[in-house]
């Protein structure tokens, strides 16, 4: 017969939690023999050491240990947090990382101002961030990985309900992309910042020049001035530009 010891000796391979399954089967196992001052079956005991073994799993889970840098990987990361302009809901994002995968990735939530359960403001896969609402709160726009480069997308809000209503339509179409979107106090306009070459004129300019870098044999660079680099990305001689677009433009273009 399996000796109920060694069973749990073999199932619990954490030291602590073997250790307390052991002693608590101990104390068990003497209660129940000064209790009823008799000896069991052998299967009894063998029975009450699967019980005990049930246990590990629960035990284990709430097993302390160091907070790790997998542990801080798995938290998500609360970000740019927006009230809605009539005070009962706020919109964030949250990042999850992959280490695995070495990426990482951004969604939008929303919870009640007073409180509450948050939830997933949209379900798609896409990378999101950076909400704003629109000043009568009606609408909402974001920075969205949907396409690459980065552009900004734009839904209409319910404020009863603090979900999105229908479909999310891109509004900018620039190819160098759409970054940090505010809007006009008016609602009519949004501003945002795109990196560009200083001397091109138009989009079609700076489209033309990437494309041009991009099919370049060459690839060593030279650099006359300071911030050449932002993080693992070479600024290409670029410089960030405020842009204007109409707020009723869907995929469509304004300086």
């Amino acid at each position: 017969m399996i000796d109920p010891i060694a069973l749990l000796n073999l199932t619990a391979r954490d030291s602590s939690v073997r250790a307390r399954l052991t002693s608590l089967y101990g104390l068990t196992r003497f209660w129940i023999c000064r209790t009823f001052r008799t000896n069991l079956p052998p299967m009894f005991w063998k029975a009450l050491a699967f019980s005990f073994v049930f246990a590990v799993s629960a035990l284990a889970q709430n097993a302390k240990h160091p907070f790790t840098f997998e542990d801080m990987m798995k938290l998500k990361r609360v970000d740019e947090p927006v009230p809605s302009p009539d005070g009962k809901w706020v919109v964030f994002s949250t990042t999850d990382v992959d280490l695995e995968a070495n990426t990482k990735i951004s969604h939008l939530w929303i919870v009640p101002a007073n409180g509450g359960e948050s939830k997933r403001l949209s379900e798609t896969p896409n990378h999101e961030e950076r909400p704003r609402f629109s000043p009568d709160g009606k609408r909402l726009i974001w920075t969205s990985k949907a396409t690459d480069p980065t552009q900004i997308w734009m839904c209409d809000f319910n404020s009863d309900s603090g979900a999105l209503a229908g479909k999310p339509h891109q509004v900018t179409d620039i190819s160098t992309g759409a970054d940090g979107g505010i809007w006009s106090p008016d609602g009519k306009n949004l501003v945002f910042v795109s990196a560009v070459y200083p001397d091109c004129k138009d989009d079609t300019c700076n489209k033309q020049r990437d494309e041009e870098l991009k099919k370049s044999k060459v690839k060593a660079k030279i650099f006359t001035r300071l911030f050449y680099r932002h993080w693992n990305a070479f600024t290409e001689f670029k410089r960030s530009h405020l842009f204007v677009v109409s707020a009723d433009a869907k995929r469509e273009f304004g300086e």
